[in-house]
Order: structure tokens, then sequence, then C-alpha cells
């Protein structure tokens, strides 16, 4: 049997194992090589798509005081990551840069914590292994570049655990207790799952101090819990409450919510998910980096135990938040959740590479070959890209109106179909492209198979007269017809050739005149 070096009486992994140069040397150049993936990244400012539309529209059309109520298009968002964002875009303008400069920032911040958090928790051999897996998966990068509050929540989320987790079995300074509430009750209004992190920082102080102290240690924290829950509770009833009133978001949290406390099937469906999303593993990976999670989780509770559970704390709540149905553990609502999964993989792959027989060794390569390659390999040839192979939502809908709008006369209609219409109404917007032939429908092109002549008729038959029909798609699925099928099936329809045609990343746009104008 082989004897690990480091002592289970250790409460934290620390500065007091020394990393070897080689380790260190690899961990921060994962590190840079994660702010260089990021920023090509946000260089390549694809256009917004439908939910980031949605959500800037908000930004943009609503006061301070008015995004604290209920947002439209059916959207949700912390408070102060509105205001943050509508500071931004007041200071620097409309534009997507603009719009994804925070999200950027707090990534970028997320890459300089999770290191901190990997030299206090993570083994030396797990640390260049864990900021390879944090910098180069993309799911968590893609989020780096997302007007969404994702980034900021990860960012957040990795503070609070590196802030307090340390100090949970020691009482707080008075100075300490006001900046902390402080701190805390920002936090939830800038980050919905903030939430979790510090209940689980609460559990964990109730965990570790000893019996003797608990009761002192509980008057300590109780005016830092007080500001906490107050600030909670202002912000549930102020804001959250008014964003569930329509229903809309119940409705599409309900399928994925346990249907009783004793649905263990839920359970395993959703930390098996966890793997594909927020860690960003697909088909056989996946079941690879559930083994290793599993491994790194066995070696922490043989020589780090403390460890252990203060990383699954933060998942332990999370979970519970799902089973009482207050908070779906799902893709990337638990996005900040993903650095502690990284680390407990990254312990399991480093694991078998210190064992002194050959098989653990090879185990450990084999899981760095089906993790860690083609994941680096992906991002790396996709995040400087914009249209060819997009990471996840990469649709060229910008230059779609833009042209639109060079070539727009006067008596023109155009028709967006719904997946197009919160980008379209955006960039109509800081374009000063405004009319009110404008049709945004509710309308989504059904599968290839039951697009035809007729199907068209009747979408289209209120448009009849116009004399020149602009018909704006947004092609999001392998289901949806390929753009010349759809300009087949149209041309059909109009028994013409369009005048114009523009054909980008999963969009098409094309211009007819109608039987009517035709001389």
């Amino acid at each position: 049997m082989t004897t690990e070096s480091y002592s289970s009486t250790n409460s934290v992994v620390s500065s007091r194992w020394l990393t070897p140069w080689p380790y260190q040397l690899l961990t921060w150049g994962a590190l840079v090589y994660g702010v260089v993936l990021r920023l090509g990244y946000y260089s390549t400012n694809r256009s917004l798509w439908h939910d980031e539309a949605a959500v800037t529209l908000n930004i943009l059309n609503r006061s301070y005081g008015e995004l604290l109520q209920q947002l439209d298009y059916g959207q949700a968002a912390p408070p102060l990551f509105l205001w943050v964002q509508k500071a931004v875009t007041q200071i620097l303008g409309p534009s997507e840069y603009a719009l994804r400069l925070l999200p950027l920032t707090a990534s970028l911040l997320s890459l300089g914590l999770f290191y901190q958090l990997l030299q206090r928790y993570a083994s030396p051999l797990a640390r260049p292994l864990a900021m390879a897996l944090f910098a180069t998966m993309g799911y968590v990068l893609y989020f780096a570049a997302e007007v969404k509050p994702y980034a900021s929540d990860l960012a957040i989320a990795l503070a609070i655990f590196l802030l307090l987790m340390p100090r949970c079995d020691r009482p707080f300074s008075r100075r300490q207790q006001v900046s902390f509430s402080l701190l805390g009750a920002a936090a939830i209004w800038l980050s919905y799952p903030s939430v979790f992190m510090l209940a689980a920082t609460a559990v964990a102080t109730a965990i570790y101090t000893p019996r003797s102290r608990r009761w002192p240690q509980f008057q300590n924290r109780l005016p830092v819990y007080g500001v906490w829950l107050v600030s909670f509770l202002g912000l549930y009833f102020g804001v959250i409450q008014n964003t569930l009133e329509t229903g809309e978001l119940e409705a599409v949290f309900e399928s994925r919510f346990p249907s009783s406390v004793f649905d263990v099937w839920w359970l395993v469906d959703a930390l098996g998910r966890f793997f594909y999303r927020p860690l960003g593993f697909l088909g056989i990976p996946e079941g690879f980096a559930a083994i290793a999670c599993l491994t790194g989780g066995v070696w922490l509770y043989r020589y780090q135990r403390r460890t252990l559970i203060l990383l699954l704390l933060p998942i332990g709540t999370t979970l519970l938040a799902g089973y009482l149905q207050q908070y779906p553990f799902r893709d990337r609502l638990i996005l900040f959740l993903a650095p502690l999964g990284y680390l407990l993989i990254a312990e399991g792959i480093a694991w078998p590479l210190r064992q002194p027989r050959w098989w653990g060794p090879a185990w450990g390569w084999l899981l760095i070959l089906i993790l860690l390659v083609p994941v680096t390999w992906r991002t790396t040839t996709q995040a400087f890209q914009t249209d060819s192979t997009p990471l996840f939502h990469s649709f060229a809908i910008r230059p779609a109106v833009q042209h639109i709008h060079t070539h727009w006369q006067e008596t023109d209609v155009v028709f967006v179909e719904s997946r197009g219409r919160r980008p379209f109404q955006y960039y109509a917007q800081i374009l000063g492209f405004q009319s009110d032939q404008q049709v945004l429908s509710d309308a989504r092109l059904p599968a290839a198979e039951n697009v035809n002549v007729d199907y068209f008729a009747e979408l289209l038959q209120p448009f009849a007269n116009a004399p020149r029909l602009w018909l704006f798609f947004v092609l999001q699925n392998e289901s949806t017809p390929a753009p010349d099928e759809l300009i087949t099936v149209l041309n059909a329809h109009f028994q013409s050739e369009p005048l114009d045609v523009l054909k980008t990343s999963n969009t098409l746009t094309c211009l007819y005149q109608s039987a009517s104008a035709t001389p």
C-alpha cells in the first residue's frame, strides 16, 4: 500500500505544502492561457443572441428604479448586476463590448481567485490540472463574454469561499463583522446563488466550531447573519417575488425540480448532468470525469477530510434548495459550483499519477488525454472564431440588421421570426433603425419537414400587399430547414426569385417583391 505524505490532520491544504517549481510553472501557464482565451473570445465581438438581447433591452430602456420591477421578455437578473451594466452602458455606450465588459472582468478575476483556492486547498500536482480545466472548459469560457450574470456569480462564489471558509471556526473581529456583513449583503443583490455559498459558510461554522465555543461563536456571528438575512428578505419580497408573479419562470423550472423529497432519481440525474453542464464534459468524457471526481473525493476523504466537506457544502446547500423547489440544480444556474467540481476531478487525476506502480500513472495519463486534451484543442481552435465553429450561441445577427437598414425603402416591411426578434430590436435601436413596419412575430419556424408553401401562405398572408417584404430568420438548430431549402420554398410561395439575399452564420435574410407590386 502506498503511503501518502500528506497528513490527514491538516485542516486544509495550504502553502505548507511546498509546490515543486514545474507544477507551479504549469499552474501559472494554465492561468495565463485562460486569460488569453477569454480576451480572445471577448475580442470576437459576436452578435447578441436572444437572451442577451432580452436582458439588454431591459437595461437600456428602463431606469434604475424600474430595473427593480419585473423584467420584460421573461428575464430575471440580480438588481446590482443590472445597475452596474446600466452604468457601464451610460459611460461607454450600448455596444456589445461595453455590455460584456463586466462578465469578462468577473471571469478574469475568477482565474486569480481559483488560483488562490488551489494554493490553499489542492495538492501540488492537482493544481495545474485543475487550473487547466478551469481555464479551458468551453462552458465556463463562453460566459466570459455573455451579457448574463453567471460569470459574476462564479467570481462572487469564489470570493465568498476564500474569505469565509478559512475563518469558519474563528470569531470575527469587530472590523470583520462590519466588512463581512456589508459584503454578504451586497453579494446577495449582485448574485442570486451567493445565498447558497453564504449558507454553506454558516453550516461550516456550525460544524467546525468546538462545542465549548459554539454559543460565543454564535453570538459573534449573529449580527453578520442578521444583516445577511435582512438583505435576502428585502431582495426576495422586493424583487424576486415580483419576478415570479407571472409564473413564466416557474413554468420553465418546474421540470427541473424533484417530484418530492423522496425523488432519489432526481438527485442521481442532477448530479449526473452536473458533469455535462456546467462542467462541460459530454459523452464518454462525462463518465470518466465522474470517475475522476469520485476518486478525488475518496482521496480527500482519506487525507484531507475537512477540505472535502468544505467543497461539498455549497453543492449540498444548492441541492437542498432544489429539493425545496426554490432553485434549479441545472446548467448555467450552477456555474458557480464548477470550480469545486474541477478541483475534485483534478485530485482524482493526481492521485493515480502519484502511485509507484505503472498502472497508476497510466490511468492518470489516460484521464488527461480524455478530459483535458480534447477540451484544450476545441477551445483553442474555436475561441477566436465568430462564425465557423462557435462555442455555443453564435448568430451573425448584427450584419443582417445592418444590411436591411442600409437597403431599406420607406414602404418596406420586415418580418422577423421569433428567435431573432429581441436581437433585431436591440440592433435596430442602437443603429437608429426605427420603423412602424417592423413585425416582430411570435411564430417560430417548425421542423424542416413541416415548412412548405401552405405554411408560408398562412404565415405571410397579412403582408400580401406589402410592396417589398424583408424576411429575417434565425436558424438555430439542425431541425430547422437549411437556408437553400428555405429559399426554395419561399420562391415557390412568392413565385419569384428574391431581390436580395444575405446568408450569415445561422441566419437568413431575404427580400421579396409582392405579386401585387410586380409590374
